[in-house]
């Protein structure tokens, strides 16, 4: 199944409609959240719906990671959605703006090489 997330107003025009999509395409475009929160959160749903053999309810991250990780998921969102409303977001966005050539598998072909 491929599921891809966008919360780009421009794509909307290259989205086929849900009838024209394979059954094992989704695509989630939400305005209001960057993709990386949308992504967050969807698979950390689809993890709280998986029970352990003991009938616990896993976590997708360490428990006391999971605030910085949402803390950085708020900046990622405040850039990318053009809010620049947290303190200290335009040194942060500069930052990331450096790494993400560094993720990307088409600048870096070696990313995914491991």
């Amino acid at each position: 199944r491929i599921i891809g997330f966008d919360h780009r107003k421009s794509v909307l025009s290259n989205i086929p409609s849900a009838n024209e999509c394979t059954e094992n395409i989704m695509i989630n475009v939400n305005h209001e959240k960057s993709s990386s929160r949308a992504v967050y959160e969807y698979f950390t749903n689809k993890h709280e719906d998986v029970k352990s053999s003991d009938d616990l309810v896993s976590c997708l991250l360490d428990p006391k990671d999971i605030g910085r990780v949402e803390l950085i998921l708020k900046y990622i969102e405040d850039g990318d959605l053009r809010r620049w409303s947290l303190p200290g977001i335009k040194p942060f966005n500069i930052g990331l703006s450096e790494w993400r050539s560094r993720f990307s598998c088409i600048s870096n072909p070696y990313m995914f090489k491991q």
